[in-house]
């Protein structure tokens, strides 16, 4: 019985780490809609269709972060590589596999238990990256003085940042 155990575990740790990458989920579920080409699945997730991977709102996809994520996800088996059939499009589209299908099916347990602990859910984590309720943080420009990249706004003191 421990070895069974054990190994629900360790499954469960192997899954954890498939999506831990916050960019993965958003990925995932936007190719629910089908497959997507690279550009296509940037301008889905940036217009906010699958903006639930960040619950504040805070983050942008950037092309280069999108490319190293499906890499990764085609490595994991998480995703694959359909070649579009327009001459023009010189990228490929990436498409769900059975694997990421099944793993998103077995996400709706922890999702539906996120959705009953929500408000308490959001309001921590509102409260640990200090964003009022009134609605999310401006996002964190920097800036550069005197050579040292800073966030705007914020003093550079000598001996400092």
């Amino acid at each position: 019985m421990l070895n069974d155990e054990l190994r629900h575990l360790h499954g469960i740790g192997m899954a954890i780490e498939l999506i831990r990458n916050k960019w993965t989920y958003a990925v995932l579920v936007a190719l629910l809609d089908g497959p997507m080409s690279p550009t296509e699945l940037l301008a889905h997730i940036n217009r906010g269709n699958v903006r639930n991977a960040d619950l504040l709102n805070e983050w942008v996809l950037h092309e280069k972060t999108l490319l190293e994520t499906l890499r990764r996800l085609e490595r994991d088996g998480l995703i694959v590589r359909q070649q579009l059939v327009e001459p023009q499009v010189k990228s490929a589209a990436r498409a769900l596999t059975p694997m990421s299908e099944e793993l998103l099916e077995a996400l709706h347990e922890p999702a539906a238990w996120a959705t009953r602990h929500a408000d308490l859910l959001l309001a921590n984590l509102r409260d640990r990256r200090g964003v009022s309720s009134a609605g999310p943080a401006p996002a964190r420009r920097l800036k550069f003085e005197g050579g040292k990249r800073t966030p705007k706004g914020c003093p550079v003191t000598a001996g400092h940042g």
